[in-house]
């Protein structure tokens, strides 16, 4: 193509590969934007594209955190030289492209330059702030609990009515959940957040297994034990290990403890003694055997705070043993 610029070539071979994902060549559409990234003039919305085409496969992981890492990068140190959708387009896929060890690199590394994306991008009236921020308030929510605090009370706040598309109303009902699961903020006002959390899940109009799942976790929050595990139970293998631990929780809310050490034992199988999530899981567990009766209950909690790597849930865990160590009888 003679007489055209090298960036008019890379955008022409851009939407190419747009086309062929389209259709769904999708191994020659990831061939056309890898080229696009070889040449002159490599587009971020290509490396976009492509997050979003491996973010299928998790054998692509590592090609997907560079990927989004250089956006990000390049989007702290030239701000001007990539767009607010294509920075919170690569959030929204690293959750399926990157497994959550290697997000929480990236989140740290670049958790100001998002923040300020998320939040001007939330002003000019942009869905997809919200759904940036439900990704990346699972990570803050736990391990930068002000900064999730305080995004969430910068941002417009969103009725049920406001909302029109699925994809969106899952979005602010998942970011209502977890500011529902605040404990440092009135028990009245977390019952508020969690009905309207409910609220925007119930109105999704064609929920996907993954808002299925999340829609029961809001459910046992709530306390409706018998709505939540109707709504677990039928969940397809691809929401394990979660799907099994809410189901122990609504369970054993229940008063259905042995049900809920089923449930909880089915979802361990799930995972590996490497897993991040294996304290949490035995940490449910304990409380199970404890309702049960169980006087080896303690093991699980031993083993939770052992297998912890998160220091602010090891010094929960660990505050807990303590105390449960304290009132075993000699």
């Amino acid at each position: 193509m003679t007489g055209l610029t090298d960036r008019s070539q890379a955008e022409i071979q851009h939407h190419r590969g747009k086309a062929l994902k389209l259709v769904g060549e999708t191994t020659e559409a990831i061939k056309v934007f890898e080229a696009v990234l070889a040449g002159p003039v490599p587009l971020q919305a290509a490396r976009l594209q492509l997050v979003r085409m491996y973010a299928r496969e998790r054998k692509h992981a590592d090609r997907a955190q560079q990927l989004v890492s250089e956006i990000l990068k390049t989007a702290q140190q030239k701000p001007q030289e990539v767009a607010s959708s294509i920075v919170l387009g690569s959030i929204e896929s690293l959750s399926g492209a990157v497994p959550p060890d290697r997000q929480r690199l990236i989140y740290a590394d670049h958790g100001d330059m998002i923040e300020e994306r998320i939040l001007t991008s939330a002003m000019v009236g942009a869905d997809q702030a919200y759904q940036a921020f439900a990704v990346i308030g699972r990570y803050w929510a736990w391990n930068e609990p002000q900064r999730f605090k305080s995004v969430f009370n910068s941002l417009p706040r969103r009725s049920v009515a406001d909302v029109t598309r699925d994809y969106d109303r899952s979005a602010y009902g998942e970011i209502l959940l977890e500011i529902g699961g605040d404990t440092d903020i009135p028990q009245q006002e977390r019952q508020i957040m969690l009905e309207d959390s409910l609220g925007f899940f119930e109105a999704i109009e064609k929920p996907s297994p993954f808002q299925l799942r999340k829609m029961g976790e809001v459910l046992v929050k709530l306390s409706k034990w018998a709505d939540a595990e109707a709504v677990l139970l039928p969940l397809e293998a691809k929401q394990e290990p979660w799907r099994s631990y809410w189901l122990a929780k609504a369970r054993l809310g229940a008063g259905k403890a042995q049900d809920a050490l089923q449930a909880v034992d089915a979802g361990l199988q799930k995972l590996d003694s490497s897993s991040q999530y294996l304290s949490t899981f035995k940490a449910l567990r304990y409380d199970i055997r404890v309702d049960l009766g169980d006087s080896g209950a303690i093991d699980d909690l031993r083993e939770a705070a052992a297998s912890c790597t998160n220091d602010r849930y090891k010094a929960v865990l660990m505050q807990r043993l303590a105390a449960a160590e304290c009132a075993k009888p000699a």
